[in-house]
């Protein structure tokens, strides 16, 4: 704004300067260059007792001034101004004299021009300066004024514009609670309105489409218990001859609803769930008891007195499965480290495994990656991971793998702190 600012001011001011101060200077260079051959012509008409005399009255008028051309004139140590130089010129051209006059001082100072007046040699001619600002002067001024006046707007309309953006930032961010949107609606721009209005419909389709993509896999997931446990019924009441295919068809059952209950909770997500204030270490005790694993927990006695805000159910969930992951693809024994810090609490879930490739640590956490693909599956769908990590983002936190020196992966799940 700045920068379009000054270009339009230069390109003012040489436009002015072409069609407004050129032929004025002009107009005034022919006024003043008349004048003086009215003065030559009064001086050689006039006795020469008479001379000094005439001379004596214009100086006494004080905005014109003549004296003797010898010399230096007083008082002209200043520069001309653009108007003055741009008058001069043009009364050097229409007096034919541009080569034998010259001029001093100017601007501020009085400004003096060597002339031949008549046929009586060269004078000193002046024309006091105007009080009050230079032009050179109120042009720097006003260009001053105009780009403060402008950047001043231009700033408020920024933060006119910035602040219901930012809300909106953050409204989106907060979706799908459409409070934030809805007074964005009524108390921005319209522009900004308009947006936000956009942004709800898209929240509301995008929670359509996440409804029915509940639903769907609800479906699927009802529909597939149902002939699973036909089929398990069907092996209790008529077992196999042999054991070992008796416990194949169990094994992989279990692993069949093992994914299925994976795939639900993936796609679920945290909808229907509220948000509470849930005691971290007990939380951690439930889900190693719903785990049925032999988990030690270590951390310091400040833990019991620590709480986070998020989603009970989703939060055990979260704990399951990196308890899991920890025997599933580490090796025992596995242990969890609760620390904390002034913002947030650290759950250290840790194996004695050999860890994952370090190339794969930042991906391993995506949606179907393994740690490592080419180790057959084992009932696994590679969302455990994924699963625990979206919960972070969703709680304000994150979730960290890291190979541990001594050996062994370690999952850090980090939540912020609640005060309870």
């Amino acid at each position: 704004m700045a920068t379009m600012l000054l270009l339009g001011q230069l390109l003012t001011t040489i436009l002015i300067s072409l069609l407004v101060i050129r032929p004025q200077a002009n107009r005034v260079g022919g006024i003043v260059a008349n004048n003086v051959r009215m003065v030559g012509a009064t001086l050689d008409a006039l006795p020469a007792e008479e001379r000094n005399r005439f001379i004596a009255r214009i100086n006494a008028s004080g905005t014109f001034r003549i004296q003797p051309g010898y010399g230096e004139p007083p008082g002209a140590d200043g520069r001309p101004t653009i108007i003055e130089t741009t008058v001069l010129r043009a009364l050097a051209l229409d007096l034919k004299q541009q080569e034998d006059m010259v001029w001093r001082g100017g601007g501020t100072t009085q400004l003096w021009v060597r002339l031949r007046l008549g046929k009586q040699g060269y004078y000193w001619l002046s024309v006091a300066p105007s009080p009050g600002w230079t032009p050179n002067g109120a042009l720097i001024g006003s260009v001053a004024l105009a780009l403060a006046l402008s950047l001043a707007a231009g700033l408020a309309l920024q933060r006119r514009i910035n602040r219901p953006l930012t809300a909106l930032a953050v409204a989106v961010d907060a979706m799908p609670d459409t409070r934030l949107v809805e007074d964005l609606k009524t108390n921005s721009p319209v522009e900004i309105a308009e947006l936000a209005q956009s942004f709800e419909a898209m929240a509301t389709r995008l929670a359509s489409q996440d409804a029915n993509r509940t639903l769907m896999l609800a479906g699927i997931s009802h529909d597939l218990k149902t002939p699973l446990a036909k089929i398990r019924l069907a092996l209790a009441l008529d077992p196999p001859r042999e054991d070992d295919t008796t416990a194949l068809l169990e094994r992989q059952l279990d692993r069949m609803q093992s994914m299925l209950a994976q795939f639900l909770d993936f796609g679920r997500g945290v909808d229907g769930e509220c948000i509470d204030y849930v005691h971290v270490r007990s939380a951690v005790q439930a889900a190693i008891a719903v785990a049925e694993a032999d988990v030690t927990v270590s951390g310091p006695a400040a833990m019991n007195g620590l709480y986070v805000m998020v989603r009970r159910q989703s939060f055990e969930r979260a704990l399951i499965n990196l308890i899991r992951n920890a025997f599933d693809h580490g090796e025992p024994p596995v242990s969890i480290d609760l620390k904390a810090n002034a913002d947030n609490v650290e759950i250290s879930v840790r194996d004695n495994g050999r860890g994952i490739q370090n190339d794969m640590l930042p991906v391993v956490i995506d949606p179907f990656v393994r740690g490592n693909p080419s180790r057959p599956s084992d009932g696994g769908t590679g969302l455990g991971l994924a699963i625990v990590a979206r919960f972070a983002r969703e709680h304000g936190g994150g979730l960290e793998l890291v190979n541990q020196d001594e050996g062994g992966l370690a999952a850090i799940l980090r939540l912020p702190i609640a005060d309870h």
